[in-house]
């Protein structure tokens, strides 16, 4: 009888262990270094040092000004390679680009440096064609936002060159708002009155009927559909707009 109850406990006792290892684990959370919410990270990718080689900016938690840190610190990294390039050297649009990149992101973030990066652009990348206009109402945005109304118009006068383009018909558009914020009525309403004759032709940009439509609105005209089933303002002569009527240089 001893003898069987021992068997018996010695049975129980591998059982047990053998369920044991049998058992699943549960998985446990890595152990994670939180920062104190007061003290910056301490990671170098947030430093003011620009990334590692093959490592992609890390902006800062909940940070604008971190966003834009990153990508201006991406950015000088990118020149910094291509001046090691040759072949890249000669590729003045690729830098052209790149600089209109980090001029956008600035721009949209609002940061300080916006307005600089935008003047060292258009100092810079004079033969940028396209480039060098959207850069042109980059500027012109910053200032109206500084409410620096004859730097915004004077930036917006530069697509104002740009006839038959749909930035021309922006750039007017946009002027418009600038003038009439500053009082000067007469010459929004001579501007709006450009943007509706720029969607009179009939190869107008869509986007570029759009600012007409706005045009007629902030005008109070009304719009009338030509032969060719497309609404126009109403200062559109139809036989001007079925001949694809251009405004006058």
């Amino acid at each position: 009888a001893v003898r069987a109850r021992r068997l018996r406990n010695r049975h129980a006792a591998r059982g047990g262990r053998r369920r044991a290892r049998t058992a699943p684990r549960t998985p446990r959370a890595p152990a994670v270094d939180t920062p104190p919410r007061d003290t910056p990270p301490q990671d170098a990718r947030w430093q003011d040092a620009p990334p590692r080689d093959g490592e992609p900016p890390s902006p800062g938690p909940g940070s604008e000004v971190a966003s834009v840190d990153a990508a201006l610190a991406a950015h000088h990294e990118a020149l910094r390679r291509l001046s090691r390039d040759p072949a890249a050297q000669a590729s003045e649009a690729l830098q052209a680009e790149l600089d209109l990149a980090v001029l956008w992101t600035a721009w949209r973030a609002g940061s300080s440096d916006a307005a600089a990066l935008g003047e060292r652009f258009t100092a810079t990348h004079v033969r940028a064609g396209d480039l060098l206009a959207i850069a042109w109402m980059v500027r012109a945005e910053i200032a109206d936002a500084a409410q620096l109304p004859d730097e915004a118009l004077a930036a917006f006068r530069f697509g104002m060159n740009r006839i038959g383009e749909p930035i021309y018909a922006y750039a007017l558009w946009r002027a418009a708002d600038v003038q009439r914020a500053r009082g000067d009525e007469v010459a929004a309403r001579e501007s709006w009155l450009a943007v509706e004759r720029a969607s009179c032709p009939a190869g107008a940009p869509e986007i570029v009927r759009v600012l007409g439509y706005q045009a007629v609105a902030a005008l109070g005209h009304e719009v009338r559909e030509g032969p060719d089933g497309i609404l126009r303002p109403e200062t559109c002569p139809l036989r001007e707009a079925d001949a694809g009527w251009r405004p006058p240089e």
